[in-house]
């Protein structure tokens, strides 16, 4: 997720990658749209954590799918 400097209000960034494959993520700016507040918002690589998807189904028990998300300052 993103955090939107307008309105403080989480917008995720679509991605979603496995704990290994973010590490092996480019550094790279980017921008999201944001929903919130009509902006663009970008971030990098060193902004951006894991979180698990609240909305995965029927995932087969020991795996994790988590979303890149993004923390903005």
């Amino acid at each position: 997720m993103i955090r939107c400097p307008e309105t403080g209000s989480e917008i995720s960034t679509g991605i979603e990658c496995e704990d290994d494959d973010f590490k092996k993520l480019p550094f790279v700016i980017t921008q999201t749209a944001c929903p919130s507040c009509g902006r663009e918002h970008s971030w990098s690589k060193s902004d951006a954590w894991l979180i698990q998807d609240q909305h995965a189904q029927a995932i087969p028990e020991g795996v994790a799918i988590r979303e890149l998300a993004v923390r903005s300052g």
